[in-house]
């Protein structure tokens, strides 16, 4: 586990080859590191990567309660990644290791409660909140 986070941690991003890589394209699963990168990758379509039994990747998870509306839009999505104090948070590793593990865990609900409790994981958790317009609840503010 430590050896592969290492080495992605090191990997540069695929479109400028200057910054370790933070995404994968979903669909060819080509690696970089920001919106813009990732606008440039798009200009031109790409196809599926073939996957061999050790890339597969693990499916979205859909469960009963979940609604359609608890979706972000795409807008929401790339707001959300040029969002300064996030990108800030996201260059701690631990951070990003968990996130890594609850992206592919078949139980990220309760991988999400229980990282909850760990501070860096919850900062980030209310900015996101924060940032889509979640009332977080904090204090008493008034």
């Amino acid at each position: 586990f430590g050896l592969t986070m290492a080495k992605r941690l090191t990997a540069l991003c695929e479109i400028c080859n200057q910054e370790p890589y933070k995404y994968k394209c979903p669909t060819c699963r080509i690696t970089y590191c920001s919106v813009p990168c990732f606008k440039r990758h798009k200009e031109q379509p790409c196809q599926p990567a073939p996957k061999t039994a050790a890339q597969q990747t693990p499916q979205p998870i859909h469960h009963e309660d979940e609604e359609e509306t608890d979706l972000l839009s795409e807008q929401t999505l790339e707001s959300l990644a040029d969002n300064k104090a996030l990108r800030a948070m996201l260059t701690n590793p631990h951070l990003r290791t968990m996130l890594d593990s609850i992206d592919t865990s078949s139980r990220p609900a309760q991988d999400v409660k229980e990282a909850m409790s760990i501070p860096i994981f919850q900062e980030f958790a209310d900015e996101c909140l924060k940032h889509c317009g979640v009332d977080i609840g904090q204090g008493s503010a008034t």
